[in-house]
């Protein structure tokens, strides 16, 4: 508090260059200078009759500072907006004391006022451009001239997991030694440096492309490095690499492995005669031999490539992938052995729709791998790992899956890994690290083509020396757990018409369907069926029906039913791969191909039916 006659300072607060504000307790302005009167843009009279406290914003600072000043008997350097007349918010930096006028017994407040709205908006860009800088997704990193780290902004720390490192330790360089001098080089002369880089992280592989420039700032110079993770476009750019690289496969193969087999032909029939001709004691047989073992290696990779085509054209099935899994370890537990442990851990009850014998060979040719992987090291615990879970993926992910529910089944080993080199070209056809003697290198590119088909996605990760996972993600179905095999389970019962050219096939499905409930009509030919149903005159609940029979088509007999009756449910069967026709006659239809299990034809009745 200060004791002070205003008259005697009254020249001194009027010339000096601070906006300087005498008030009494209530607010009541009884000194201004020209600067304040300037600043809050009111004539200096006329703020003689105005209170203090029209000039804030909020009186809430008001309330503040005057608890400070009970408490301390001032306030320094406190930061809150005012409002000049024309009600102009602007901010101010303001210093706020207690006085008293001993002749005059006047108690009051004298403040200085600073307008500090050019450092205030100087202030405020540096804060937004920091805010900018820590929010944007990409990576930034700033550095001193020295390239010593000073900043990373919340997505760099987020990946970094909070480490502190220096930055020849971050991931995205292999030499920053050798990087740090050219980006000398090139800020000399051009106004920011480009490179993309690839590095590995946990298993996975990322692509970044970045900028660095520099800036001055007083009369300092840092360099900012800018970061964009562009992983997902390359993955997609990969993915459409491998699909041209399968479709070329596809056409080559269709176009040329009619010809190379009669080729073959040729070649192993002429050796024979020559066999024949020789006799077995002559040398030159040994030479034979090879080339007729050279022709059957060919043969059968063109059956491989066959596969590799038609495998798409394939029925599917509704089946429990850790019951499809389990199924599969018992069946070939002899050929697994025992030197090495497998380990299962099933955390869901997932159904998915494709072919089960192809997914138990995709499984089956996944773990053949890992014990190849396995030969020649010496561990002394030697493990694989079959895991399934749910995963759940949103509408914009990096594989480019529809949004939903996917089977996760994960394929462990703890044994030699795969070389980084090769991880990119490890589902390209043809590609192969083993012998060509024991293999062709279409067992990944194939087992990735069929899971891309069928909705979903297989990927790796290797760490080499240590380790190897494949991950395949399945769209997952909805379905209860039932048992197929009894008739007790389900209380679906209904009138079928079975047709089908093969009397073996109509007889099993007669005798199954009946077991389970069902009246079941059948018929050998298109013209009997006809005859049968001239006959009969009434509805069925569902028909199954071969398409190609000997005396016409399947779905013509199906065209003849729904003209008479309208409604109808139908499962066409075919031992015909690509035989479909694209628009099966039926209101509702399965398709399913020979040879078929009686446990799916079920399935597929009790489908349809409930529908």
């Amino acid at each position: 508090m200060y004791n002070f006659e205003l008259k005697n300072y009254k020249y001194f607060l009027e010339h000096i260059p601070y906006g300087i504000i005498i008030t009494k307790l209530d607010g009541s302005i009884i000194f201004a200078n020209d600067k304040i009167s300037e600043i809050l843009k009111v004539e200096k009279n006329d703020l003689l009759y105005k209170k203090s406290f029209e000039f804030y914003v909020s009186l809430d600072d008001r309330e503040k500072i005057l608890n400070l000043i009970a408490k301390d008997g001032y306030v320094t350097n406190y930061r809150l907006f005012l409002k000049r007349s024309d009600g102009e918010k602007f901010p101010a930096l303001i210093t706020v004391t207690k006085y008293v006028c001993e002749n005059e017994q006047i108690e009051g407040l004298m403040g200085i006022i600073n307008d500090i709205s050019d450092l205030y908006e100087k202030d405020k860009n540096v804060h937004l451009f920091a805010e900018i800088v820590n929010k944007t997704p990409h990576f930034v990193l700033i550095t001193d001239k020295k390239f010593n780290i000073l900043h990373t902004n919340n997505s760099l720390r987020k990946f970094l997991k909070n480490q502190v490192l220096k930055i020849d330790e971050l991931p995205f360089f292999d030499n920053f030694k050798t990087l740090k001098e050219k980006i000398i080089t090139c800020l000399k002369k051009d106004d920011y440096f480009n490179e993309t880089s690839s590095f590995v992280d946990e298993g996975k592989k990322y692509y970044l492309t970045y900028v660095v420039f520099k800036i001055e700032f007083e009369e300092e110079d840092f360099y900012v490095f800018i970061f964009k993770d562009i992983t997902y476009q390359i993955m997609l750019e990969e993915e459409l690499a491998k699909k041209a690289k399968f479709e070329a496969l596809e056409r080559m193969v269709r176009g040329f492995a009619h010809r190379i087999n009669n080729d073959l032909t040729g070649i192993i029939t002429y050796t024979n005669l020559c066999q024949n001709r020789l006799g077995g004691d002559s040398e030159i047989n040994l030479y034979l031999d090879k080339i007729e073992e050279i022709a059957d290696g060919i043969a059968a990779l063109i059956d491989k490539m066959m596969f590799f085509i038609q495998i798409k054209d394939v029925s599917k099935d509704e089946f429990r992938v850790d019951k499809a899994i389990n199924e599969l370890l018992q069946e070939y537990k002899e050929i697994f052995g025992s030197d090495i442990r497998i380990d299962t851990e099933f955390k869901c009850k997932c159904y998915v729709s494709l072919n089960k014998e192809v997914f138990k060979n995709i499984i089956f040719s996944l773990i053949m791998n890992s014990i190849e992987a396995f030969q020649g090291l010496n561990k002394d615990e030697k493990i694989i790992r079959i895991s399934v879970d749910e995963y759940v993926f949103e509408n914009q992910n990096s594989y480019q899956l529809k949004e939903g529910s996917y089977a996760k089944i994960e394929i462990y080993d703890n044994a030699s890994g795969i070389r980084e080199e090769d991880l990119d070209k490890i589902f390209d056809p043809f590609f192969t690290t083993k012998k060509l003697d024991r293999s062709m290198g279409l067992g990944l590119s194939m087992v990735y083509g069929y899971i891309k088909d069928n909705g979903g996605i297989v990927t790796v990760e290797s760490k080499y020396g240590e380790y190897t996972k494949f991950t395949i993600f399945l769209p997952v179905i909805e379905k209860e757990d039932i048992n197929v095999y009894t008739a007790d389970d389900s209380d679906i019962v209904g009138r079928i018409f079975v047709l089908d050219d093969e009397e073996i096939i109509v007889l099993s499905l007669k005798e199954f369907l009946t077991a389970n409930g069902y009246e079941v009509v059948s018929a050998t030919s298109l013209n009997e069926a006809i005859r049968m149903l001239d006959e009969l005159n009434k509805p069925f609940d569902l028909i199954i029906s071969d398409i190609m029979l000997d005396d016409g088509k399947g779905y013509e007999f199906v065209k003849m039913y729904q003209e008479r009756f309208g409604f109808c449910n139908v499962i066409y069967v075919s031992g015909f791969i690509g035989s479909e026709v694209p628009d099966l006659p039926g209101v509702q239809y399965e398709f399913i191909k020979k040879p078929f299990r009686l446990p799916d034809i079920l399935q597929k009745v009790e489908k349809l039916l409930d529908n």
